[in-house]
């Protein structure tokens, strides 16, 4: 963040009467976002996005146990539908 920008969110959060939603707002009107999807991963549910990427930070959401390719829980156990979890965040997170 520059140090004039970075001056006025500090300022933002302290403020009594804006307080951390000041913050946010500040903070959000000075940060592109770039919406990421790739169909390595599991397709969210409904509107979400799989990726926004702002601000150096990769956010990532709607991480289910569905196979990408069929859309479907194909594993049984906690175990499998975990390891198929983190197998679609890190096609995510790679794209």
């Amino acid at each position: 963040m520059e140090p004039e920008a970075n001056r006025r969110a500090q300022s933002a959060l302290t403020n009594r009467r804006g307080g951390l939603l000041s913050f946010r707002i500040q903070l959000e009107k000075q940060t592109a976002r770039q919406i990421a999807f790739t169909p390595k991963g599991a397709k969210p549910p409904g509107d979400y996005s799989q990726t926004v990427k702002s601000a150096g930070l990769v956010l990532v959401s709607g991480a289910s146990p569905t196979a990408p390719e069929s859309g479907s829980i194909k594993r049984a156990t906690i175990e499998e539908q975990t390891r198929q979890c983190l197998t679609n965040i890190a096609a995510i997170a790679e794209a």
